[in-house]
């Protein structure tokens, strides 16, 4: 009786093991069956990741071009060492034309402004009526270069003289910042 006892517990622990491998089985085959959508919805979002990246790479691409024209472009306007002669030579014109009375720099290296740039402060005074004024400082903006008003003076010499005296800053390329 011993032995079938024994027997039947054996039998019994052998049942039950069976019974939890069975359980632990089916449900390895329901968490089998759950991970296959899971790793199709997990392979969808990477791709789709992996999409936005390339999309942002795009954009960034395209704005670096963009930029890259806008710079090029800022970049004809500053002038290096060599092209503040060509500047100071059409300053001389709008003098010989009687334009302008005085131009200084009122410093001899770049200066950084509130934005950050680079720019030589300059000062350039007239005389002459309100339309000559006009004109004077119309040809000033006409010029090729980026110049930025700091300062207007205007002072009344007579009815009809007027004198101007403009400050401003002359804004020059890295180039000319660096040599």
């Amino acid at each position: 009786m011993k032995e079938t006892e024994g027997l039947s517990k054996l039998t019994l622990k052998v049942l039950i093991f069976s019974v939890i491998d069975f359980i632990f089985l089916i449900l390895l085959a329901w968490f089998l069956t759950k991970l296959g959508p899971k790793t199709t919805e997990l392979k969808k979002m990477k791709n789709l990741l992996v999409q936005a990246k390339q999309i942002d790479l795009d954009a960034i691409q395209k704005t670096l071009l963009e930029n890259k024209e806008k710079s090029e472009k800022l970049a004809t306007v500053l002038p290096n060492e060599d092209e503040l002669i060509e500047f100071i030579n059409q300053i001389d014109l709008l003098k010989k034309e009687k334009k302008i009375n005085s131009f200084s720099f009122v410093a001899d290296k770049p200066m950084k402004d509130k934005t950050g740039f680079f720019g030589l402060p300059l000062i350039i005074e007239s005389k002459g009526s309100w339309q000559e004024i006009n004109e004077t400082l119309k040809s000033i903006d006409q010029l090729p270069y980026l110049i930025r008003g700091l300062n207007l003076e205007i002072k009344l010499l007579s009815d009809k003289e007027i004198m101007l005296k403009f400050a401003g800053i002359l804004y020059v390329s890295q180039n000319f910042v660096q040599d």
